[in-house]
């Protein structure tokens, strides 16, 4: 009859015996399974297979709808961070409160850092890094870019 307390299993890639907490329920080990599976998500094959697989429409729209998320609560924790309402007036909705940098050149800043849009602005302002950003209603905002001439040319100051 079997023992059925076994004390050591046989790696069928490496070979050496190990307790049967280093395996999973597989015949190989944990050390060799996490080695294939490093060498093989580098494979050609198994990029052009998950390049495949992110192309079906359920999947994009699963990935856009995470996306959307994400960027929502991170979003929703800038602004709690920054204080919620306006700088310079008492509005609160967060569907127009913007983040403004305080002395202008956010475009400037973006380009140095290569991100794209404010994502790396909410990261920097979730680490703690928050001088030099406050929370603006979109008019308050737009009405400081005109009065600070940071719009470029497209626009008249008011007369």
């Amino acid at each position: 009859m079997a023992n059925s307390s076994i004390t050591h299993k046989t790696c069928s890639k490496c070979g050496e015996p190990k307790s049967p907490e280093e395996f999973y329920r597989r015949r190989v080990c944990k050390v060799c399974n996490s080695t294939y599976r490093k060498a093989y998500n580098k494979s050609p094959k198994h990029k052009a297979s998950m390049a495949k697989y992110n192309q079906k429409p359920s999947v994009v729209l699963m990935n856009r709808a995470r996306r959307t998320k994400y960027h929502a609560n991170l979003r929703a924790k800038v602004i709690a961070l920054l204080g919620g309402k306006c700088a310079k007036c008492p509005f609160t909705d967060p569907r127009a409160l913007q983040v403004d940098h305080i002395n202008g050149g956010g475009a400037k800043e973006r380009r140095t850092k290569g991100t794209r849009g404010n994502s790396g602005v909410n990261h920097k302002i979730l680490s703690g890094q928050t001088e030099g950003y406050q929370l603006l209603c979109a008019n308050c905002n737009w009405i400081k870019r005109i009065e600070n001439k940071e719009h470029g040319r497209r626009f008249l100051s008011p007369a």
